[in-house]
Formats: C-alpha cells, sequence, structure tokens
C-alpha cells in the first residue's frame, strides 16, 4: 500500500529545497527548475514526485479526455473477458478501482480548467470533456461483462478485512444504486436518467462560471444590526 506519509515527507523535503534555492538567486526558479527540486525531494524519501501534466490547448483536453476513456475501456475488457471461475479481489474489484482512478485524473483536470481557466475556448472545451467523461462513467455501472465479474467474485464470499472489505462492499453498494439488480428495461431508464443528470449538472456549474451578474453591497448601519442581533425572543 502506498505511504501517504513518505510522500508527504517527500514533498516537505522538496519544498525546503526549493526554497534554499530561492534564497541564494537574485531571480525566481522557472517550472523546470522547481521540478528538479521536487524530483530531488522524491529521491531522498524514496518516492517518486512529479509536476502534473496539464493540457495546454482546447484540442489537447479533448485528446486527453478520449486517451483516458480510450485507456480505461481497454481495462474494462480486461476484466469483463476473464475466466469468471478463476476471478479474484485484484483482477475484479482492485481493477476496477484502479481504472476510474486513473480516468478520474484526466476527469479532474478537465473539471478543474473548465472552472477556472480564463480562456474560453480552453473553458469550452474542457465542458465538453467534462460531459463525455462523466457519460462514461456513468456507463461503467452498466457493462455487463464487468458487473458478472465482479458478481462471480461476490459469489465466493470473500473473507476481506479492513479498507479491502470496505472496498468491495462500496462497489457492490454502488451497483445497487445504480439499478444492476433491476429487470433489464428499468435499468436502461435509470442509465437513461443519470446521464441526462449528469449533463444537466455539468451546464448547471458552467452557467454559475459564465454568471456576470453584479452583488451590490450596500452600507449598513452596523449600530442597528448589532441592536437588533442583542434581542432575544421572551
Amino acid at each position: 500500500m502506498h505511504d501517504f506519509a513518505k510522500t508527504c515527507a517527500a514533498a516537505e523535503s522538496a519544498i525546503r529545497l526549493y526554497r534554499s534555492a530561492l534564497g541564494t538567486q537574485s531571480s525566481s526558479l522557472n517550472l523546470a527548475a522547481y521540478e528538479i527540486f521536487f524530483r530531488a525531494g522524491g529521491e531522498k524519501s524514496n518516492e517518486v514526485l512529479t509536476i502534473p501534466d496539464w493540457p495546454q490547448t482546447p484540442e489537447a483536453v479533448g485528446a486527453a479526455i478520449k486517451d483516458a476513456i480510450a485507456k480505461g475501456n481497454a481495462a474494462l475488457d480486461e476484466i469483463g473477458k476473464q475466466d469468471f471461475s478463476k476471478v479474484t479481489f485484484k483482477t475484479t474489484v482492485v481493477a476496477l478501482d484502479d481504472l476510474t482512478y486513473e480516468a478520474g485524473n484526466a476527469g479532474n483536470k478537465a473539471v478543474i480548467i473548465k472552472e477556472t481557466n480564463t480562456s474560453p475556448a480552453m473553458r469550452t472545451a474542457a465542458e465538453n470533456a467534462v460531459k463525455a467523461y462523466q457519460d462514461w462513467t456513468v456507463g461503467i455501472d452498466y457493462r455487463e461483462d464487468v458487473y458478472k465479474a465482479i458478481k462471480a467474485f461476490a459469489d465466493t464470499h470473500p473473507k476481506l478485512t479492513g479498507e479491502d472489505e470496505k472496498l468491495f462492499n462500496e462497489t457492490l453498494r454502488d451497483y445497487r444504486r445504480a439499478g444492476l439488480d433491476l429487470p433489464p428495461e428499468k435499468r436502461q431508464d435509470v442509465e437513461k436518467l443519470r446521464k441526462e443528470l449528469s449533463k444537466m449538472e455539468t451546464d448547471f456549474s458552467s452557467n454559475i462560471v459564465a454568471a456576470k451578474v453584479a452583488l451590490v453591497l450596500r452600507k449598513l448601519n452596523w449600530k442597528a444590526c448589532r441592536k437588533a442581533s442583542s434581542i432575544r425572543p421572551a
């Protein structure tokens, strides 16, 4: 299991190295130099630390999501095509968790670009990427082959403990909430509604970001406010 404390120690070491270097130079170090010190701090703690690679153009935003989805689909195919009589926790539940985590990194970057980038073209590309990503993530729950693999492992009644047991139980819970126990026609209705809802949520957040309504703050009579706040009900 990844040692989060070691990662934090590595990052702190990298930051100290970087600050020390800044103190000995008249000009600030560029991003490439920062990355060098960041990696050096990681090496001291036997950890690999790298600065995330972010899309810099609208085309790159869309390409990043397409690549993440393609890799995710390939991993889903691997889960679904395995021999169900030989499934394990690692080849089913863990594999599913790993692929959604990796794809989620690309999805989260798109969300941040959509919410914060100063370029309208970048925000629009990111919004489209987020919609494509969310549509895909909803569809994961309805991959019959993947669900059958997970179910085959669940039918072995595994004896899990700790975080493995928690991940296993939450995975089965998510499938139940997605309606996998429902008849096929009702399951399709749930999937359709979930995809529509995810698009509406993205549009809603985008509209908030794009809103230009001014918030007018008027001068208040603070003495009257303090007096009103001190009144207690009888």
